[in-house]
């Protein structure tokens, strides 16, 4: 994975194994549906505790695929402690992106436990009128069920917003400096 994605900021990019594209994208060891291509680098890594490459012929293990691989992202999952921390960062063009992390256990046994987990960037460009915002919001309750049975429930919402001229491409002009259409 790209260094920066330790950081929660993934630039798109194509990861490789084996000389063929990884396509296929797990959360939580659930797949993930590609209908748009890969989905590398478009998720904000702060949510998830590991990110996981299962290497070789995953059509074996996740269905039909290709000889490449699986990248398996693992969110971050109730712990049995209160706690949590909160993390600010600034940079240049106005940079700025808050992370917060809180872990609550919901019962004096211990058996059910939630996890929240936000981020907020927003940020200008060293592009002209280039501004990019985006949150995420995750949420995770994991509980034991009787002896050897445990239930998580998890949902994440991403909200990502870029104001931009340069959505799509460039406006193209002639020679003569008329527009081309």
């Amino acid at each position: 994975m790209a260094g920066d994605c330790i950081t929660g900021k993934c630039a798109h990019q194509n990861q490789n194994a084996r000389g063929f594209e990884i396509q296929l994208t797990q959360i939580d060891g659930l797949g993930m549906t590609n209908s748009f291509g890969t989905l590398i680098g478009q998720l904000d890594t702060y949510m998830f505790d590991k990110i996981e490459l299962i290497r070789g012929a995953n059509g074996l293990l996740t269905g039909v695929g290709n000889p490449s691989g699986t990248i398996n992202y693992v969110r971050k999952r109730p712990e049995n402690e209160d706690g949590g921390e909160i993390r600010v960062t600034g940079g240049a063009h106005d940079f700025m992106r808050v992370e917060a992390d809180y872990n609550k256990v919901l019962t004096q046994d211990g058996r059910w436990a939630a996890r929240m987990v936000v981020s907020h960037e927003d940020a200008d460009s060293y592009l002209r009128a280039l501004h990019n915002r985006r949150t995420t919001v995750s949420g995770v309750v994991d509980g034991q069920i009787g002896d050897n049975g445990i239930l998580t429930m998890g949902v994440t919402v991403r909200d990502d917003q870029q104001d931009s001229p340069m959505w799509g491409s460039l406006t193209l002009n002639y020679a003569d400096g008329s527009m081309a259409l």
